[in-house]
């Protein structure tokens, strides 16, 4: 039986190394965008060249695609030769996202330098008063904890007992959302040697909360977030066991 909900008509950006559009487990995206540093963090050069080199965005957007078939991926590539960029870089793709009226935006990386905290908050800040919802992939512990740790981003780390279609919510956590963090099985590889992490928890909660959007097209954060939360199980307490989170900004 098909879901009631997939997504259909919700424009979803995945922030990360591009994406392949021709992989099987994506089937496609509406469009993109390259924000690359060409002289440093504060010269950046936007051009169309947003398919992935890497594998990781894509490995992203079809878990995503897997829980909203129907929803409307935008690339959004700010890793060239590695999984790292400026906050800069980050800060322009999320900018680049609200001008194309993306309303669901999945962040797989973050930083633990404190002095990137202000812009980052204002980013997200312009995010929540355009009525776009940001996903932050983010281990438990300090490292890559913003903006994940937001009160205005979804923040989600990976729970390796997770089922795929398990939702755990943590009350009293800014990390406060878990799900598997595993990408989907790729065949004649062993799912040990694939990706894993946060990026593919956080992609999962992407792909509820793009078809929650299709049937309350008008919700804000506050009501999205107490919707997954119905969806969840809640546990009170900091769950342990959580695969190391890979992203990690470099200091300019």
């Amino acid at each position: 039986m098909k879901p009631l909900y997939t997504g259909q008509g919700v424009k979803v950006a995945v922030i990360d190394s591009g994406i392949n559009p021709w992989h099987s487990h994506v089937r496609g995206v509406e469009g993109g965008v390259r924000i690359r540093a060409t002289k440093g963090p504060l010269a950046l050069e936007l051009d169309d060249r947003y398919t992935d080199d890497l594998g990781h965005g894509t490995a992203v957007a079809g878990v995503i695609r897997r829980w909203a078939p129907g929803c409307e991926l935008y690339s959004v590539r700010v890793f060239d030769r590695a999984l790292v960029t400026y906050p800069s870089a980050l800060i322009e793709g999320i900018e680049w996202s609200l001008a194309a009226g993306i309303r669901v935006i999945n962040l797989s990386l973050g930083t633990s330098n404190e002095a990137h905290i202000p812009s980052l908050l204002a980013v997200c800040q312009r995010a929540l008063e355009a009525g776009a919802a940001l996903i932050a992939a983010a281990e438990t512990r300090n490292r890559g904890r913003y903006p994940a740790a937001f009160p205005i981003v979804l923040g989600v780390a990976a729970q390796e007992d997770c089922r795929e279609e398990e939702l755990i919510y943590v009350e009293g956590d800014p990390i406060e959302f878990r799900a598997l963090g595993q990408p989907l099985p790729l065949p004649g590889l062993p799912q040990g040697r694939n990706l894993q992490g946060c990026s593919f928890a956080a992609a999962r909660v992407t792909g509820r909360l793009a078809t929650l959007l299709e049937a309350f097209p008008s919700a804000d954060l506050p009501q999205l977030r107490a919707l997954l939360i119905n969806q969840a199980a809640t546990r009170s307490t900091t769950l342990r066991n959580n695969p190391p989170f890979p992203l990690e900004h470099p200091s300019p």
